[in-house]
């Protein structure tokens, strides 16, 4: 027998019990939504936190300098919104604004989001 003649031995098939490469990756939705949910805690729980230890230190004080002015600490509120926005309304007026229309407005790009055919990318992305 030539070189040639020779058959290649015949791959072997994966087996049924074996994942696939890309199924090995795959994480359910649940395990998906349970970790969106604990980045979302770590997020507001680490904003609470840098609020009340920035109230606790630095309000009626003189603001904090270091490395020669590079790096300044002072104690702001910003009472409005966005860059201060709403921060003349009164109070009343700014809970309806901020609170009740935010919520609002949330609510409607949530029931949006479930009645138009979107991805699960995009769905995602309007967390």
């Amino acid at each position: 027998m030539n070189e040639s003649s020779v058959e290649p031995a015949p791959e072997e098939a994966p087996s049924p019990h074996e994942p696939s490469p890309r199924a090995r990756f795959r994480v359910s939705a649940l395990a998906a939504h349970v970790a969106i949910a604990i980045a979302l805690a770590a997020c507001i729980g680490c904003d609470r936190v840098t609020k009340h230890v920035a109230a606790t230190t630095l309000a009626g004080e003189a603001g904090r300098s270091f490395l020669s002015d590079t790096v300044r600490l002072q104690y702001v509120e910003n009472r409005g919104g966005f860059l201060g926005i709403g921060s003349d309304l009164p109070p009343a007026v700014r809970t309806w604004v901020f609170t009740v229309g935010v919520g609002l407005m949330l609510l409607g790009v949530g029931v949006a989001a479930v009645r138009i055919d979107l991805t699960r990318l995009q769905r995602f992305s309007l967390l």
